[in-house]
């Protein structure tokens, strides 16, 4: 009797399981067919029988709020609620339907519940949207999130942060570690991102801190993120940092060589070593207490073929530690300068004076050279080097604890006269810096940088060594030297500063382009020294026309006829307006700028060699729009269009680095300055031009006239996608048909994902044979130069 009763409830328990099927199944075709009331039907029938099945509650809900019936959707919403309180998606459901019953509190109640679970964005999008409807809610309020920390990569710290009582304002973050201050930031960065997902009203929220110079990242350090103006903490601080896996293997990479590999490889760098010597002079600041491994790591080179001649830049006797002192006594490649009352405008020539070599290292005593750095050196010398740079490690104060690296591009004049910082350390030949040191006079401090920056335009030849020779030490208080004296800023802080500058927005822009954009200049411009023109057509809309009204004060309208040509309308514009301004930047593409880019793109312009000044147009995805555009037969090209943009600041895209370097174009798209003088000394825009072809023809004149169009991709802006190639008109084509015919001497192909790789470099148990890249600099541009590198010696001696 009890088996038969068993039998009984599993036979009854087959019979419900298959009416569950039926009704379930039912309800899912009628969903799928959009039979809403039938879908609704079907699926209370199931949960009728079986109220635990959470998913057809959801279900349901969804079915009565499609067919109109949302207080029965509230309903069955609230039952599945019921069997999961903490579900994000079914309450983000319900704030969604209190927003359709008009019912604000509610919906903003069940958004917050949603992102407090698991911070989803769309109810972030959905905070932020009502939040912004509402000016007396906060984000805090809203939200209760001002920021977050991304991360920790390279020696930067990553994240974004918005101050809630001051939103419009971009807010300051403090990086702290045990509980004191090490580091300050300002959240100046776009974050496109965080903005979609409705969490800010502005793009300009991102920031990155430097650590790489405060941390020791031997160890693991927790790090603490807050904002400085009212000590709100950040999402995800503390956190957890060290020195990463790439960064540690790297640092290990010779001892991971067996000993039997090692020696025959010494000895074969030994071997095929040019027949020359090394100088190595290093200047010394403070008390000299971070000079002890530098002079361990020259002792420690696989080439023993080099001299070092150390000496105080302020010209005073040299004074170390006596175990240092003694280990340098020791060795006979050691020379140290006594200042014998020269004093200190003449210790740099005295230094030089003692070397016998042709060419010299300018090492400071953060420096530690990696074991073959002497050997590539010699080899850049021989292959013709007048000036020598490579890649460098930045580490913390321990030369263990690297940080990230930084990869430096092939020479480019015009890089260098905007970025000194384009070289660290450099070898020079010696006679040149005699030479130089002798005629001018080398600063009390500062002597390095000083020289590096006077040797460009005396030297023929510059090579570049493309790997890590080097890592660079942060420093400490104790021993920082003195700001030097007599160095030349960048291009960046020289002429234009201060000069006024006319920005001229085209009439080809859209009305819905515009305010977005507007805003973005007015948002990342200092407008004391800077006006904007709109220029406008006549049958602007209403809409438009009261938007222009509010922006009296910010920003002057220029109406033009409807019938006249775009570039005709700014010719008019320039000529109203323009003569008080001896800067010009034309725009005629919808763009965001961001951080100084006027500025920066205004000073490169403002150089007498210079005609136009460019950035780089960037997607929403961090992909290259436009690197300047180059002249094909088929049309106009953008340069390197589509590749991958990095915003970190030792960014390379492409595999020859390219993208890194300020450098020559044919034309520049989209955004554009210009020298008020040059614009009119070349006739201005050309009105038979096209739109699309009309900024070409105004670079192509300028470019004829013998300056320069410079791209400067240390300045990207965000634009929208256009179109790839721009086909040629014929006033186009008639007038530069011998241009095209030649063929574009600026025209950089894009690079491909099959070129040699960057990480070849830091293998750790390969040693590359990596060819210097010499360069002539009388040229003015970057060539694309690379050979590949050659096999490994390690394959090579076991050959």
């Amino acid at each position: 009797m009890k088996r038969f009763k068993r039998v009984l409830r599993a036979a009854r328990r087959s019979l419900g399981g298959a009416g569950r099927i039926n009704e379930r199944k039912l309800g899912d075709e009628r969903r799928a067919a959009g039979d809403w009331a039938m879908a609704a039907r079907h699926y209370r029938a199931h949960v009728t029988s079986y109220p635990k099945d959470f998913d057809i509650w959801v279900q349901l809900g969804h079915a009565f709020k499609e067919a109109g019936r949302l207080v029965d959707a509230d309903t069955a919403y609230q039952s599945a609620e019921s069997l999961r309180p903490d579900d994000a998606d079914l309450l983000l459901c319900r704030g969604h339907l209190a927003k359709l019953r008009n019912d604000q509190d509610s919906a903003a109640e069940l958004y917050e519940r949603s992102f407090a679970i698991d911070a989803n964005p769309a109810a972030a999008r959905e905070l932020g949207q009502i939040s912004a409807r509402h000016a007396e809610i906060t984000y805090t309020e809203v939200i209760g999130l001002v920021g977050a920390l991304d991360g920790f990569a390279d020696g930067m710290v990553s994240g974004w942060a918005i101050e809630p009582h001051a939103p419009e304002i971009p807010a300051e973050v403090e990086i702290l570690v045990e509980g004191r201050v090490v580091a300050t930031g300002v959240c100046d960065i776009d974050r496109p991102d965080i903005m979609a997902a409705g969490l800010v009203r502005r793009r300009a929220t991102g920031f990155q801190i430097d650590l790489s110079g405060v941390l020791d990242l031997a160890r693991p350090t927790e790090l603490h993120a807050r904002l400085a103006a009212s000590g709100l903490p950040l999402a995800d601080s503390p956190c957890i940092v060290e020195i990463s896996d790439a960064c540690r293997n790297w640092s290990r990479r010779w001892k991971s060589l067996a000993p039997d590999v090692l020696r025959p490889l010494i000895s074969r760098i030994d071997a095929e070593a040019p027949w020359t010597t090394l100088g190595v002079i290093v200047a010394v600041a403070g008390d000299g207490g971070r000079l002890g491994d530098l002079v361990e790591s020259l002792q420690q080179q696989w080439c023993g073929r080099w001299e070092a001649v150390l000496f105080r830049e302020d010209g005073t006797d040299l004074k170390l530690p006596r175990a240092l002192e003694s280990r340098i006594a020791a060795d006979a490649r050691f020379r140290v300068l006594v200042a014998a009352g020269s004093g200190s405008g003449n210790a740099l020539v005295r230094a030089l004076g003692a070397a016998s070599t042709d060419h010299v290292v300018c090492l400071s005593q953060d420096s530690v050279l990696e074991p073959e750095a002497v050997w590539r050196i010699l080899d850049a010398a021989q292959r013709g080097g007048d000036l020598i740079y490579w890649d460098e490690a930045r580490t913390g104060p321990s030369a263990e604890s690297v940080a990230r690296f930084v990869l430096r591009p092939a020479f480019s004049i015009d890089h260098f006269k905007a970025f000194p910082d384009l070289i660290g350390s450099f070898a020079l030949r010696r006679e040149t810096a005699v030479a130089l040191a002798a005629s001018r006079g080398a600063p009390a401090f500062g002597t390095m940088e000083w020289l590096k920056t006077a040797s460009v335009g005396k030297v023929s030849t510059a090579a570049h060594v493309p790997t890590v020779l080097e890592r660079r030490r942060s420093h400490t208080d104790g021993d920082r030297a003195p700001k030097p004296a007599g160095v030349r800023k960048p291009d960046r802080a020289n002429a234009a500063i201060g000069e006024r500058t006319l920005v001229v927005l085209s009439p080809r822009l859209e009305a819905p382009t515009l305010r977005p954009m507007i805003q973005a200049i007015l948002a990342s411009t200092d407008m004391a020294n800077t006006d904007l023109v709109i220029v406008s057509r006549a049958n602007r809309t209403a809409t438009t026309q009261r938007y222009f009204a509010r922006l009296e004060g910010a920003a002057r309208i220029w109406t033009c006829d409807d019938d006249s040509a775009e570039s005709q309308a700014i010719n008019d514009a320039v000529a109203a307006h323009g003569s008080a301004y001896p800067n010009l930047v034309l725009v005629d593409a919808p763009i965001t700028p961001s951080g100084a880019w006027l500025d920066a793109i205004v000073n490169i312009a403002s150089r007498p060699d210079v005609g136009v000044a460019a950035p780089i147009l960037v997607s929403a995805d961090g992909r290259v729009l436009s690197a300047g555009i180059g002249l094909t037969p088929q049309g106009l090209v953008h340069s390197h269009r589509d590749l991958p943009f990095m915003t970190r600041r030792d960014r390379s895209p492409g595999w020859n680095r390219s993208l890194v370097s300020l450098r020559e174009q044919s034309a520049a798209a989209g955004c554009l300055a210009i020298r008020t003088e040059v614009f009119v000394g070349v006739g201005g825009l050309d009105p038979i031009m096209s739109a699309d072809l009309a900024f070409a023809d105004l670079c192509l004149r300028v470019a004829k006239s013998g300056r320069k169009i410079l791209i400067d991709p240390r300045i990207p802006v965000r634009a929208t996608r256009g179109p790839s190639v721009v086909t040629f008109d014929v006033p186009f084509r008639a007038r530069w048909a011998s241009w095209i015919a030649e063929g574009d001497p600026f025209l950089i192909p894009v690079a491909t994902d099959s070129a040699p790789g960057l990480d070849t470099v830091f293998t750790p148990a390969t040693i590359r044979a990596i060819n210097p890249r010499v360069l002539p600099l009388a040229a003015g541009r970057l060539p694309v130069l690379s050979a590949p590198p050659e096999p490994s010696l390690v394959a090579r001696i076991k050959s």
